[in-house]
């Protein structure tokens, strides 16, 4: 039995439904990667896992499994066991077993790789009508950009694949992009580009 749902439906949405298979169920697994296992309702003879695709599904797509790897917490051989061969079954390649007090960070992991990216994105969407320019537009002239920096990061450490004037301490630059953004309104911005320059000193 899978449980597929918002996190905070898990613990609930499991309960009726092992309630609802009696005597059939005999695995449960939820994909929540914020919760452990344990969520689930202990029932006598049904073993328990987590299984997290890390992968975002903006539309649903089978195709969407192929290649990523599932996070993955139980404390139950029997879940274990199925768990691994299925996520290969369908297109996964990879698994990385964890213990329940590292889910918190695990999770916040996928959030920064995944829901940050996207807000940036809207960062830029903002800022192009500030420029008189359309979204659509702005984003395809960044795009080149964006794709060729993401593959940087993820094929060579950080501080060796970040660019620009944060990498070179350019101290004026830095400041007249602030003065930008504190111009137009953005301290949400302002702080959050305050933020990626402590943390690419911390790289240095």
């Amino acid at each position: 039995m899978f449980v597929v749902c918002a996190d905070r439906f898990v613990r609930d949405t499991a309960a009726r439904a092992i309630a609802a298979c009696g005597v059939n169920t005999t695995i449960a697994i939820h994909c929540a990667g914020s919760l452990p296992a344990s969520v689930l309702p202990s029932h006598l003879g049904v073993a328990r896992a987590m299984l997290h695709p890390i992968q975002t599904f903006a539309k649903p797509s089978a195709r969407a499994f192929n290649g990523i790897t599932f996070g993955l917490q139980s404390t139950d051989k029997k879940a274990r066991d199925f768990a691994l061969p299925f996520s290969k079954a369908i297109g996964g390649k990879d698994v990385i077993e964890l213990v329940e007090r590292q889910l918190p960070l695990y999770h916040t992991s996928t959030v920064f790789a995944a829901n940050f990216v996207t807000l940036l994105v809207a960062a830029v969407e903002s800022i192009s009508l500030d420029l008189d320019q359309a979204p659509k537009r702005f984003k395809a002239a960044l795009a080149p950009l964006m794709q060729t920096a993401l593959a940087n990061a993820l094929h060579k450490p950080a501080f060796a694949a970040l660019t620009g004037p944060i990498a070179r301490g350019d101290t004026e630059t830095i400041a007249s992009h602030r003065a930008a953004l504190r111009k137009i309104g953005r301290r949400d911005l302002l702080t959050i580009y305050d933020a990626f320059v402590g943390l690419a000193r911390e790289l240095s």
